[in-house]
C-alpha cells in the first residue's frame, strides 16, 4: 500500500534541471535555446558536402558518412 502511495506521489515530481558528473546544473532547453554555434557548424558540414558534389570528390564526400561526435 505504501509503495503504491510512493510511486503515485514520485509520479508527479519535476525535475527542472539536471546535474551532470561533476555537480553542474545544466539549465539548457533543447526546445527553446537556439544553439547559434551548432547551427554554424551543421552548416559548414552541409557546404562541405555541396562542394564535394560540385567537383565530384567522392573520396570527399563517402568521409562525411562518419561525421559526428
Amino acid at each position: 500500500m505504501y509503495a503504491v502511495i510512493l510511486l503515485f506521489g514520485m509520479s508527479f515530481i519535476k525535475c527542472d534541471a539536471k546535474d551532470d558528473d561533476n555537480g553542474v546544473v545544466d539549465n539548457t532547453s533543447l526546445l527553446e535555446d537556439e544553439f547559434s554555434a551548432e547551427q554554424e557548424e551543421i552548416k559548414g558540414v552541409f557546404a562541405g558536402i555541396e562542394q564535394s558534389l560540385r567537383d565530384g570528390d567522392m573520396d570527399k564526400l563517402i568521409s562525411y558518412h562518419a561525421y559526428g561526435p
